[in-house]
């Protein structure tokens, strides 16, 4: 007889490549989920010894939330009924560390078909994995560097673009020049016009018609037409100055004050003395006194009280009160009758609007007073407020005791 050594049997030879695939953990799992026999690789991968591994619950292998979770379980479930489960995962060591794993459960039959078991292939894929997700980063890296790039291309593009721009902007800006002095010019003609060329035939309209008056030798007829010629003269005067205000606080600077000391109670005395009686009342409390334009002043209580009374309900007074509030003078202008609208409100201190915008103005009211009122205030350093609530309309005005040193 030979003295060789007898060939290895079927069994003996298959675990022999068992053993020799270490990039593999192969290893036998009984119905009990428990570990039967443990390859070379499961040794290196997993890092336990055959004692250590053989009968220990392969559910070890698993982390503490997959346990939870009743995942070893649901892979035996899955691969008795299906007779394979194929998956992924994180998978632990013996010294608790883990790594990402693509797996293989694949049930074992006995010769009568009846599962005896399970073998459980595990393969390593936490450098393959990593791999990719360094790829993928660096295919995002390149990604952005290229986008990045487009976005210099084209934002070099439009810097050119504008720069073009604003030098045509420039060469435009230059051959305009004379166009603004011309406009300039023509400012000043027009604000010339309105205080010489218009005013002065409207003075001597006024002034010729108080002489007819005055000689008595017109009969009545003729006393009420040049009585209506006179109104009618000075209601345009009214109107070529509000004209002549609202281009120089538009055009030309700003209003011009001509500060003094002045008393907030005199200026409003003498404002109601020129409406008729019984239209409005007056109080005044505390120190009303301060460094203003009185000529101005009264032009803004002149205006606010007019626009009352005009707008009041048929038998009430416009009330004016004038009162100290710290280091301001306050005063307050208020009457009774149709409010003004929501809608209009905010905008009544704007060139042609008027508080009563719905309904047509009895004295002619162009829609200025307000705006130039407002204007005037603001060129004390002051502010013009409205409100109009419950059928009562109030104007508030506030002004430092000192106006700005020459206005606007």
């Amino acid at each position: 007889m030979s003295s060789r050594e007898p060939p290895p049997t079927e069994d003996e030879s298959f675990r022999h490549i068992v053993e020799d695939l270490e990039e593999y953990a192969i290893f036998i799992v009984d119905l009990e989920g428990r570990i039967a026999s443990w390859n070379g690789g499961a040794r290196r991968m997993k890092g336990y010894e055959d004692s250590e591994a053989i009968g220990m619950p392969f559910a070890r292998l698993f982390t503490a939330e997959d346990v939870a979770a009743g995942r070893p379980a649901y892979e035996m479930q899955r691969a008795l009924e299906e007779g394979v489960y194929r998956g992924k995962g994180t998978r632990v060591r013996k010294d608790a560390s883990t790594f990402e794993a693509e797996v293989t459960l694949r049930r074992i039959s006995a010769p009568d078909g009846r599962p005896r078991g399970f073998v459980k292939v595990t393969r390593d894929v936490t450098n393959r994995n990593r791999a990719a997700a360094l790829e993928q980063h660096a295919n995002q890296v390149q990604t952005a560097q290229r986008d990045a790039n487009e976005k210099l291309v084209v934002t070099a593009i439009r810097e050119q673009e504008l720069t073009e721009q604003a030098e045509a902007a420039r060469v435009r800006a230059e051959s305009s020049e004379k166009e603004l002095l011309d406009v300039a010019e023509l400012r000043e003609m027009f604000i010339g016009i309105l205080g010489h060329d218009l005013r002065n035939p409207l003075s001597a309209i006024t002034t010729g018609a108080g002489l007819l008056l005055q000689r008595g030798r017109l009969d009545d007829s003729d006393d009420r037409t040049v009585a209506r010629i006179i109104t009618a003269s000075r209601r345009m005067a009214k109107m070529v100055t509000q004209l002549l205000d609202l281009t120089r606080a538009r055009l030309g600077g700003g209003l011009l004050l001509k500060v003094r000391a002045s008393d907030l109670r005199e200026i409003c005395r003498s404002v109601l003395d020129e409406f008729e009686p019984g239209r409005a009342r007056f109080e005044a409390e505390g120190d009303v006194t301060g460094v203003w334009d009185p000529d101005r002043l009264a032009q803004v209580v002149s205006n606010i009280v007019g626009n009352g009374i005009e707008h009041a309900a048929p038998g009430t007074m416009v009330a004016v009160k004038a009162f100290a509030d710290g280091q301001a003078v306050v005063t307050e202008i208020s009457n009774q009758g149709p409010p003004i609208p929501a809608e209009v409100l905010p905008f009544i201190f704007r060139p042609f609007r008027r508080a009563g915008d719905r309904v047509p103005s009895k004295s002619g009211n162009i829609g200025l007073g307000l705006f130039i009122a407002h204007e005037i205030v603001v060129a004390h350093g002051g502010t013009l407020e409205a409100r109009s609530l419950g059928g009562t309309t109030t104007f508030v005005i506030r002004l430092p005791r000192r106006a700005p040193t020459g206005g606007g």
